[in-house]
């Protein structure tokens, strides 16, 4: 049982760090590149303000309440949980509807957001239908493929990279850095606070996860600067940076290599992000059976991103307040209950 429960924790991190770093480097690298050449830093620094969000977690009252079970055990833990579901499901339709975005660019067509996005919400859909087992396997076997392939497409590429292009290494300056590591730092709590729910009986994995995620994206993201040079005058449109994004791969290998990173690991995110929010219903309301948990949140996450209100400057607005709404929802969780003083 031991064994069994030690491997569900590793899955759960494997699976979260991988959407933290998918999520946050979709983030500074398409829908907010404000930071240009310093983007690498938005995302350290982003880490370390997530940091606490784990604080009143780890280290709180409840810290030897198995985590799974802790966040609903009473009216703090359901209104963090409720939080927590709100940020998921939201995020999630900001996540398709970006991939969908890539998946139309791909694919060269003008296909409607509704059929881009339809095929990655089903795979979410059924991949969360069949448990979060099955999402830890994947995940266990992604993460070891990602590396594979990413690792590959660096070497590619290697004689294209400039180093003058993450110069100045403050890029625009620190407004544009903090404003990028805000809402990193909210996306990263949030995704960690998931985890948390999803298998909380081993909340040191948590802490061992943040700073693996961080690092991965933070080397992404400066690999990605080494490769396309800053344009500040540039368009900030969405569709203008997949085109970047596109255009880093310098031969048709490597780009294929990078479609294949950004898609596959995307359909794990969206999935990700649908079981913590299905998760964080079920908590709320306990009585309903899992499997309408799950239905429910994926038609609200559909309803959501096939509508004008998941677009970029949606979510950069709603990002925008995930950390201050992250902090509030793990300090609730962390509130001990009365009856469970020690």
């Amino acid at each position: 049982m031991k064994t069994e429960l030690s491997g569900q924790m590793r899955g759960v991190s494997l699976l979260g760090g991988s959407a933290i770093v998918l999520r946050v480097f979709s983030l500074v690298a398409i829908d907010a590149p404000e930071a240009w050449s310093a983007s690498w830093l938005s995302v350290l620094l982003g880490g370390l303000l997530a940091a606490p969000a784990l604080l009143p977690v780890l280290c709180g009252r409840g810290r030897a309440v198995p985590g799974a079970r802790r966040m609903p055990a009473a009216w703090p833990g359901r209104a963090a949980c409720a939080l927590l579901g709100v940020m998921s499901l939201c995020d999630a339709a900001f996540s398709a509807r970006l991939f969908a975005a890539l998946v139309g660019y791909v694919a060269l067509t003008d296909h409607s957001v509704t059929a881009l996005a339809a095929p990655l919400l089903a795979c979410a859909l059924l991949a969360c239908l069949m448990g979060v087992g099955a999402l830890n396997a994947s995940a266990v076997i992604w993460r070891r493929a990602a590396l594979a392939l990413a690792v590959l497409t660096a070497l590619l590429q290697l004689r294209e990279m400039e180093p003058g292009w993450i110069m100045p290494i403050l890029g625009p300056g620190w407004p544009q850095i903090a404003r990028g590591a805000l809402r990193a730092a909210g996306l990263t709590a949030h995704m960690l606070l998931g985890m948390y729910l999803l298998a909380g009986d081993e909340p040191g994995r948590l802490a061992a996860t943040l700073p693996k995620a961080i690092a991965l994206c933070a080397g992404a993201v400066l690999l990605f600067g080494l490769l396309i040079p800053a344009m500040p005058d540039a368009p900030a449109s969405r569709l203008f940076r997949i085109e970047l994004l596109a255009d880093s791969g310098r031969n048709g290998f490597a780009t294929e290599l990078i479609y294949v990173l950004m898609i596959f690991g995307g359909t794990l995110l969206v999935s990700f992000e649908l079981m913590t929010a299905a998760a964080a219903l079920h908590a709320v309301a306990p009585r309903l059976p899992a499997a309408a948990c799950v239905a429910m949140c994926a038609a609200a996450l559909a309803a959501l991103a096939f509508s004008g209100q998941s677009g970029q400057a949606q979510a950069l607005r709603a990002t925008a307040l995930f950390y201050p709404m992250s902090l509030a929802a793990a300090a609730l969780a962390s509130v001990q209950p009365k009856g469970e003083a020690a």
